[in-house]
């Protein structure tokens, strides 16, 4: 059972409308899955903006995603998705 839950931003959604072949958006969001069974372990960079909100970056396959960990209503943000 997931701790989390993920939502994502409309760049996010517009990217992986943009990806071709279903399997490759099946690895995308399965990623995302496991991404809410422990936010912080699979994050491999972090900044913080000026109000203290802290944000997580990790490759995964050829993609960059940002994401922000709201703990409050345990859900990871998915907030923008790149080719890396």
């Amino acid at each position: 059972m997931r701790d989390f839950s993920w939502s994502a931003s409309q760049q996010v959604v517009e990217r992986l409308l943009q990806v071709r072949g279903s399997v490759q958006r099946q690895k995308l969001t399965d990623f995302f899955d496991r991404l809410t069974l422990d936010p912080l372990s699979l994050s491999e960079e972090h900044f913080t903006d000026e109000e203290g909100n802290i944000y997580h970056l990790v490759v995964f396959d050829r993609w960059l995603v940002t994401y922000h960990i709201d703990d409050a209503v345990k859900q990871v943000n998915l907030l923008a998705l790149e080719l890396s």
